[in-house]
């Protein structure tokens, strides 16, 4: 019996594993406040935004924002960018493909670090240094004795 030649395009699952990813990034960073916050380092040189641009799905707002040289973008923009990208994919040509997947990458990690790290960044500024002295309750200030 002779396969069925598939139609769907290679990186098909690679488009709907991209949307989950920016959709789970939205609604983590909805729940921790974030979804307005400035991203620390926009990781697209010039070159990388003009495959970003391309998308039709891709807001007028943040198309505008990437032609420009600087400029910061939000959380939910990088999120946005990545579903646009996602959206784009399916129709796209394959080495229109590998480059989505290559800029895809590096706003996907963009994501991560500015969500995931700063919930660890704050977590480690709310500890405290832990003084074995107060805790035996022996005052941090006070002089030991040593010997009899």
């Amino acid at each position: 019996m002779a396969r069925k030649k598939s139609t769907k395009k290679p990186f098909a699952d690679q488009a709907i594993a991209l949307a989950e990813y920016a959709a789970k990034a939205l609604v983590a960073a909805e729940q921790l406040g974030i979804k307005t916050k400035a991203v620390e380092r926009f990781p697209l040189d010039y070159g990388e935004r003009a495959t970003v641009v391309a998308p039709p799905a891709l807001a007028a707002k943040v198309k505008k924002k990437l032609g420009k040289k600087a400029g910061s973008f939000t959380v939910a923009e990088i999120a946005s960018m990545v579903m646009a990208a996602a959206d784009s994919f399916v129709d796209a040509e394959l080495q229109q493909q590998v480059a989505l997947l290559l800029v895809a990458r590096k706003l996907l990690d963009c994501l991560q670090a500015n969500i995931v790290m700063p919930d660890l960044r704050q977590a480690r500024a709310a500890r405290t240094n832990f003084d074995f002295r107060e805790a035996e309750g022996v005052k941090p200030d006070a002089q030991m004795e040593c010997g009899p």
